[in-house]
Formats: structure tokens, sequence, C-alpha cells
């Protein structure tokens, strides 16, 4: 299993190239890229499981697609009723889970 989020104190890079990755949103982009990462392990690691944490810029679901590959678990980080209510909408075949501390 492996685990994928972004660092505590996130910020977009001010550089050109990072200016263009991220103009539509830092959560957006950074989901794209998640998306991307899962893919890429389901391809070259059959078998093996992704948690993808959803923290800070990455705390609401993904706007541009509504599916994760089957080898990804979500864990949320953000726990009100909404939150969860948003994520419904999102298929995760492995179940996202929250931590509660």
């Amino acid at each position: 299993e492996s685990q994928l989020a972004q660092t505590d104190g996130f910020r977009v890079c001010g550089c050109e190239p990072c200016k263009k990755f991220f103009a539509e949103g830092a959560g957006e982009a950074l989901w794209k890229l998640h998306l991307g990462m899962a893919d890429r392990l389901l391809k070259d690691r059959p078998g093996k499981k992704v948690l993808i944490i959803a923290y800070n810029p990455t705390q609401n679901p993904p706007k541009t697609f509504k599916e994760f590959p089957e080898n990804t678990m979500i864990e949320l980080c953000k726990y009100t009723v909404a939150a969860f209510k948003d994520w419904e909408k999102i298929k995760v075949r492995q179940k996202y889970f929250s931590l509660l501390l």
C-alpha cells in the first residue's frame, strides 16, 4: 500500500510552469496529479492500493472527474455532514474513510 498527499503547509510555487499547472486552482490540479499517479500504480503494480489523503487544498472532492480507479482509497480530513455529502457524489471503490481524532 502507498499513501499520497501534499505536505503540511503546501504552497504553490511561483515559477511559470507551476503557475500554468495550478491555473485552475491548487486543489483541482493536485486531484488530477493524484488521479494520474493512482492510474499509473494500478497499471504498474496490480493488486496494490493507494490511500489519498483529502487534506487542506484537496479537502473538497475533484470537480473535473467523478471516479477513482479501483485501487484507490480516500481518507477524509474534513469532518462535516456537508463534506461527507459532497464526497457521496464521487465513486471510490475502496470506500473512503475519515480519521477521527
